[in-house]
């Protein structure tokens, strides 16, 4: 991703004459010379569409800026729900679809305003790795994982569509004909499939907004997650039944690792709002883990390793996120 500074240059060259930013506590040392980084995070716009707040937690001579915009997602399988293991997946109730759906459509908001603004064309997205991304491609599946799965109407066309394709109808009423019975199977199976085309336009945004704008051209991939550690995280997933050190901490430090060899000013990253990058000790006492499950401070332990390389943190919260 290339970040344009067509709309952070006049105040970024404004800032740069001035002194101080409140924010992350870590790294803050006068000596450090003020970054193009920290003049582009001053003038990131504070109001975006989709948002209920944006917080931003500045360090001095930061190099890239991680850009965490909290999500809730679809989940495939609870490892804690019976339903789910007698099904062998999860199937979303209306209120998780509605919930789910209104939180992607916001971020796709955040994400159309920042993209449109030329502030960033590209996106890490929660969950994708680059063996995950070469089979979506391969296979042509984007279009297929937008949406979520009803299964019930599924059910329904598939039954419909296989009586239809059948050289014989075998169970013709009396007083009907075959024709007739066939002519009955086209209207529900029509009927059905309209059904199915509202319930995908309805919660057409359920399946990621960020993967929406990607299959839009509008965005680009700009990362991945490790293999390696997304299927430890499954591993510790199943072991234990609830999200743990590794599914929190060791996605967040892999992610920190792939934005820090980036080179970018700035890494978008559409992640779980259970996630925090930050901690009391990076981003101050104010810094709220309400809502969180956090181990460590990835951001003070990152920054504390790699103090060439320092990286700060902006926090994008979508509308009513913590209202359902």
């Amino acid at each position: 991703m290339r970040t344009s500074r067509r709309s952070f240059l006049k105040a970024g060259l404004a800032f740069l004459a001035g002194a101080g930013l409140g924010g992350c506590s870590g790294r803050r040392d006068s000596g450090v010379e003020t970054s193009g980084v920290e003049a582009m995070i001053k003038s990131f716009p504070e109001e975006i569409p989709g948002a209920s707040r944006v917080v931003k937690y500045p360090v001095k001579g930061a190099k890239t800026c991680v850009v965490h915009i909290r999500q809730e997602h679809l989940v495939g399988f609870n490892p804690n729900s019976y339903v789910d293991g007698a099904h062998g997946f999860h199937i979303n109730s209306q209120e998780e679809l509605e919930r789910v759906n209104y939180y992607q459509e916001q971020i796709y908001k955040i994400l159309k305003y920042l993209k449109d603004k030329e502030i960033t064309s590209s996106v890490y997205i929660e969950g994708m790795t680059p063996e995950i991304w070469d089979r979506i491609n391969r296979e042509g599946l984007l279009e297929k994982i937008l949406y979520p799965i009803n299964e019930e109407l599924e059910d329904k066309l598939c039954d419909f569509e296989q009586k239809l394709s059948q050289e014989i109808i075998w169970d013709v009423p009396k007083g009907s004909s075959a024709d007739e019975v066939r002519k009955g199977y086209l209207n529900r199976k029509n009927q059905l499939e309209k059904e199915y085309e509202a319930f995908r336009e309805k919660y057409k945004f359920a399946g990621g907004g960020a993967l929406r704008l990607v299959y839009g051209g509008e965005l680009s991939i700009a990362g991945f997650e490790d293999a390696n550690v997304l299927d430890s995280a499954y591993r510790e997933l199943d072991e234990t039944g609830r999200v743990g050190k590794i599914g929190l901490d060791g996605r967040e430090d892999s992610l920190l690792e792939s934005i820090g060899k980036s080179g970018e000013e700035f890494a978008f990253v559409v992640l779980g709002g259970q996630h925090a990058f930050g901690g009391k000790k990076s981003c101050g006492l104010d810094y709220s883990l309400k809502g969180r499950m956090s181990y460590k401070d990835n951001l003070y332990e990152w920054n504390r390793n790699n103090p060439d390389n320092n990286l700060a943190l902006i926090e994008i919260t979508p509308e009513r996120y913590e209202e359902f």
